[in-house]
């Protein structure tokens, strides 16, 4: 659920400090088609690892979680070691490894001492070349996705999303009910599992980064080492799905049993690698970014509802989803609901000002700085631009591009938004 509580303070002494050019970034494919992305930041005392998989929702089109399983076997047993010793491993390297998947793709990230950098890196070679995906994995892996099931049913933003996505792309993967997916989930097997690692999990699909304390040259021999035998035939690459234009979103309402409904509108926006993605943002930040967004003025200070509000974005292959929402006790919803379309209705027939726009692209320049404060966080938006068609340097150069946003761009992208969007209400059954 989207909370308005930000770090504002933190935000706003960032926002005053200049912007120091980060160290280079080496770009480059590996012989197998493994693209990669190296940062070397000398005395950080860490190596974080990041890897992207492009094997989202697109990999799981009915909606059973198959790509979700295959996911959560990678580091079991495989070829050279098995599921005792790879944990055995990844413990002796930090332990701080973690493998996620979601209708974005799959992201392996691992953080360790600069020493154990080769260490880490075999581990994760290992996973994406020679999982076994023994039954013991398969099944403790469909145990925890079935838990996880049962907590996003519970959950008004999940449930919420979902319904948002199933009207906005119908009879597309990225539409898909996965929140139903108990008994289709039962019935997959391991085969299924094998299958969905050879056709996905390849190294064409896969984008690897390194930033920390590790020279460009090791960084770069490890990967060709460690990757030089990855190979599997190729697949036919799936077409990515259109978002369904709405000029009069239909209202849907799951009911939930809660002590608060969740109003959401869901628009559909640019591609990172689109033109109009630093638009998007900034759109975003307008929206619901702060104490100073329409949305938190509108709602919260000219009407005192909502107990948490705002607006993020949202990355899909299908392209970049900005998600707008509002808790309210279930008196307030419909009264919530009307002012929330106001609000993105507003964002078209009232174009924001010189210092509104200023503010929203402060903030949005602002939000992504912060992001990235982390190693672990660098890796993984050095691994995301690698493998977008704009490259790791389009990560330094988001905050030039959002500086550059005018209220012309603000404006054809809330039109585009506003055709290619769902409104979902979720909150207590009505009587």
């Amino acid at each position: 659920m989207i909370a308005c509580v930000w770090p504002l303070i933190a935000l706003a002494v960032l926002l005053q400090a200049p912007t120091a050019p980060g160290p280079a970034v080496t770009e480059f494919t590996l012989p197998a088609g493994v693209r990669a992305a190296l940062r070397h930041e000398p005395g950080t005392g860490a190596a974080a690892i990041c890897v992207t998989v492009a094997a989202g929702a697109e990999a799981d089109p009915e909606g059973s979680r198959v790509a979700d399983l295959t996911t959560r076997c990678l580091f079991g047993d495989n070829l050279n070691l098995s599921k005792t010793a790879v944990w055995r491993a990844v413990y002796s390297t930090g332990g701080d490894l973690s493998c996620v998947w979601s209708e974005e793709g799959v992201v392996i990230s691992c953080v360790t001492i600069p020493e154990r950098f080769e260490d880490a890196l075999y581990i994760i070679a290992q996973a994406l070349k020679n999982a076994e995906m023994d039954a013991e994995s398969v099944a403790a892996a469909k145990r925890a996705i079935g838990a996880s099931l049962r907590a996003d049913a519970a959950n008004p933003d999940a449930v919420a999303t979902a319904a948002a996505r199933e009207a906005l792309f119908p009879g597309s993967p990225y539409g898909k009910q996965r929140l139903q997916s108990d008994a289709a989930l039962r019935r997959l097997t391991r085969a299924d599992v094998v299958r969905c690692y050879q056709a996905w999990f390849r190294p064409e699909r896969c984008t690897v980064s390194v930033v920390g304390d590790v020279t460009t040259a090791r960084a770069r021999r490890a990967l060709e080492n460690y990757f030089v035998d990855f190979e599997r035939r190729p697949v036919q690459r799936l077409p990515v799905a259109e978002a369904n234009a709405t000029a009069d979103p239909a209202r849907q309402a799951p009911a939930l049993r809660s002590g608060t409904s969740l109003v959401l509108t869901l628009l559909a926006a640019p591609p990172p690698a689109s033109e109009d993605f630093p638009a998007a943002l900034t759109l975003t930040a307008l929206l619901g970014g702060g104490k100073g967004s329409r949305m938190f003025r509108e709602l919260r200070e000219a009407e005192g509802i909502g107990y948490a509000l705002g607006a993020e974005c949202r990355r899909l292959p299908a392209g970049n989803q900005i998600v707008a929402s509002v808790e309210t006790p279930p008196s307030e919803a419909a009264r919530a609901e009307e002012i929330l379309d106001g609000v993105v209705a507003g964002l078209v027939t009232r174009p924001p000002g010189e210092a509104e726009l200023e503010r929203a692209r402060r903030f949005a320049s602002g939000a992504y700085r912060l992001a990235h404060e982390r190693a672990r966080d660098r890796a993984y938006y050095l691994a995301f631009w690698a493998g977008t068609t704009l490259g790791a340097s389009a990560d330094e150069a988001l905050a030039a591009r959002i500086s550059k946003v005018t209220a012309e761009d603000i404006v054809r992208v809330a039109r585009a938004a506003v055709g290619h969007r769902a409104r979902v209400v979720v909150g207590p059954p009505q009587p």
